[in-house]
């Protein structure tokens, strides 16, 4: 008995030694500091991150390729949908967070860009130590919340209304298409109509030639004692 104990003693550490935990944050690196190949790393998202995998520098390098690795300052969630683990599309609405696994692979001499699922990355022509591949995505659900708590089947993103994409500049800012949940009504209260919105705010449309804003301007918003109109006006935009 106590042969066996110490046995399974052994393998517990044996795992632990090759197994981390860690609660994710935006553009957060930290998780693979100090990882070796063969290591797995096990990472905890709030569904907040999921439903909009949107970090402010959103970085991603590589993916492209049958091993989906990516450079070690690769934004996680963006990996993990940039390799098709999943889809903001696909979560169910009772959903909590989820759990990542990521393994640990030998570094990449450099990782080429790929588009896929929305998502384009860029390169990255330098040699690292390690790189990492997701491997896995574990829903969590909310238990207070209704809704099925088993694998739902993927929805159809209407023709009309496809899924954001996620593009990056030239100084690997993530930026974003707009969706048409950006532009609709956000609810029956007339602070959440669209047209409420264009008081303070403008919408820009464009092509890979062409930008154009659309916007509410004021009439003779300087006439003394004269009644401000609001106007729509479709401008134009050319680039500085």
């Amino acid at each position: 008995m106590a042969a066996n104990a110490k046995k399974k003693k052994l393998r517990e550490e044996a795992q632990d030694s090759t197994e981390a935990h860690h609660i994710y944050r935006p553009d957060d690196t930290s998780p693979l500091d100090n990882a070796f190949p063969g290591q797995t790393i096990n990472v905890f998202v709030l569904a907040q991150y999921l439903y909009q995998p949107l970090a402010e520098t959103g970085k991603l390098y590589g993916g492209s390729g049958a091993g989906d690795h990516y450079h070690p300052d690769s934004d996680i969630v963006l990996a993990a949908m940039h390799a098709e683990k999943f889809h903001p599309s696909t979560l169910p609405s009772n959903t909590y967070g989820a759990s990542i696994e990521l393994l640990v692979q030998p570094g990449q001499q450099k990782y080429s860009p790929k588009e896929r699922c929305g998502l384009r990355s860029k390169p990255f022509n330098a040699p690292t130590e390690i790189c990492f591949q997701p491997i896995s995505f574990k829903v969590l659900f909310d238990s207070n919340k209704c809704g099925p708590t088993r694998k739902q089947k993927p929805k159809k993103i209407p023709k009309v209304a496809p899924d954001r994409v996620l593009l990056f500049d030239n100084t690997n800012r993530l930026r974003q298409a707009y969706h048409i949940n950006h532009i609709r009504d956000r609810g029956f209260e007339e602070k959440d109509f669209t047209s409420t919105r264009f008081q303070n705010e403008c919408l820009y449309l464009g092509s890979g030639n062409d930008r154009y804003e659309l916007a509410i301007v004021w009439q003779d918003p300087t006439h003394p004692g004269g009644d401000q109109i609001p106007l729509w006006q479709w401008s134009s935009l050319t680039q500085q």
